[in-house]
């Protein structure tokens, strides 16, 4: 009842069932007519989030059970693009999200001659996202991060701007890499330098996660 001096009682219609286990009582299409139902997610809220090292343990989210890559440590460059171990992910963004947020981090070593100086672009399937382009100059030990944010379900594709248009079914997200020349020879997902001592050479798995925002 609204008790207000003015107010009148207010009707709120129940389901007919009990819904299933994990749903939430919410309004439906008509205020006051309540169904059992997934929470509603707000604009700019995330909807999921997949995090982990690249060991090739699973992990399950609203999407789906995904399993993360395993890294090869260590992997040498070449001066030729090729995949970075653990960097590829087969994902199926959820159908209300507006933005997915790839996120990948990895050691970089020294191996001799001049310091490391990699390149590095990122795909979505087989085409390349020219705006993630990226270099980066190291000297003897880093750890980067290649962060790139892809717009959802435009009203048209724009793939190498980072705009998705509709995005169905699964798409491989992953990294490719090669380093600048032979004087800047490139490693990783190992150190060089540990512990105050150097070569010590340490196997550093990279980390993964994708985000799904509304």
């Amino acid at each position: 009842a609204n008790t207000s001096p003015s107010g009148s009682d207010i009707a709120l219609t129940l389901p007919i069932n009990a819904g299933s286990a994990n749903q939430v009582l919410k309004n439906g299409s008509t205020a006051g007519q309540l169904e059992f139902g997934e929470p509603t997610v707000q604009p700019g809220q995330v909807i999921e989030k997949i995090a982990g090292y690249c060991d090739g343990r699973q992990v399950t989210v609203g999407s789906g059970t995904y399993t993360l890559a395993t890294a090869s440590t260590p992997q040498q460059l070449t001066t030729s693009y090729a995949d970075v171990t653990g960097s590829s992910l087969s994902y199926t963004a959820p159908s209300n999200a507006k933005v997915v947020i790839y996120d990948f981090q990895m050691q970089v070593g020294y191996v001799g001659g001049s310091p490391p100086l990699p390149h590095i672009r990122f795909y979505v399937d087989s085409t390349e996202v020219e705006v993630a382009r990226t270099s980066t100059y190291v000297y003897y030990d880093a750890s980067i991060r290649i962060r790139v944010i892809l717009d959802v379900n435009n009203s048209s594709a724009d793939v190498a701007n980072g705009k998705i248009g509709t995005w169905s079914g699964a798409k491989t997200l992953k990294i490719q890499a090669r380093e600048y020349g032979s004087g800047n020879e490139v490693k990783l997902h190992e150190t060089f330098h540990f512990d105050g001592t150097g070569p010590s050479n340490q196997d550093s798995l990279p980390t993964l996660e994708i985000t799904a925002i509304a």
